[in-house]
C-alpha cells in the first residue's frame, strides 16, 4: 500500500540510497564487502564449514571476473556490467537493515548504521557487514575495533538526529 503522507520529491527513498551507492562499486569494492561479510559471519559461528560453501560461489564468480583481460573499454564495461549480479546481492544485503528481523523485531540500530555509512565513504561502507555483526561477547581483536566503530557510528548517528540531547560531544544526564 502506497502511503502519500510524508511524500517529498527532494528526498531519496531507503532503496535508491543504497541502488545509486552500490551501483558504483568497482570489482575490488564489491570483493571486500563479500569478505566482510564472510570474515564477520565466520568469526560469529566459529568456523562453521557451511559458511565456507555459501560463500565459495560469490568468491569462484569474483575470482573469474578478476582474472579478466580488461585491456579495452568494451572490455571493461562487459566487467561493469557483469558485476551487476554482484551489486544487486550487496543491496539486498544492505535493504535488510530496513525489514524486521523475522523475530517480530526492527533494525532500527542497523537502520542509523547504514543511514550513516551511505553518506560516507565506499571504504567504510564495504565495513558496514563487519559493523553490523560485531557483538561486545566476541573477545577477537577485529570485533572489538567494529564494535567500538558501531557505537561511534551510534553515538555520531544521535548527535545529528538530537542535537539537544549532546552538550560538546557529551550525552546531557538528565
Amino acid at each position: 500500500m502506497l502511503h502519500g503522507r510524508f511524500f517529498n520529491k527532494n528526498d531519496k527513498t531507503n532503496i535508491r540510497k543504497i541502488l545509486d551507492r552500490t551501483s558504483t562499486l568497482n570489482l575490488q569494492e564489491c570483493r571486500s564487502y563479500i569478505q566482510a561479510s564472510y570474515d564477520s559471519m565466520h568469526r560469529l559461528h566459529e568456523s562453521d564449514e557451511r559458511i565456507a560453501d555459501d560463500y565459495k560461489p560469490l568468491f569462484d564468480y569474483l575470482d573469474s571476473l578478476g582474472g579478466r583481460d580488461i585491456s579495452s573499454t568494451e572490455k571493461q564495461q562487459d566487467l561493469y556490467n557483469d558485476l551487476d549480479c554482484i551489486r544487486d546481492i550487496i543491496a539486498s544485503d544492505m535493504h535488510q537493515a530496513y525489514q524486521a528481523d523475522g523475530y517480530g523485531s526492527t533494525r532500527y540500530e542497523d537502520q542509523e548504521i547504514l543511514d550513516m555509512l551511505l553518506e560516507k565513504s565506499n571504504r567504510e561502507l564495504m565495513l558496514y557487514p563487519a559493523i553490523i555483526w560485531s557483538t561486545h561477547w566476541s573477545k577477537s581483536k577485529t570485533n572489538n575495533k567494529m564494535y567500538a566503530l558501531r557505537a561511534k557510528l551510534r553515538k555520531e548517528y544521535d548527535m545529528t538526529q538530537y542535537p539537544d540531547m549532546y552538550k560538546d560531544g557529551k550525552l546531557i544526564q538528565s
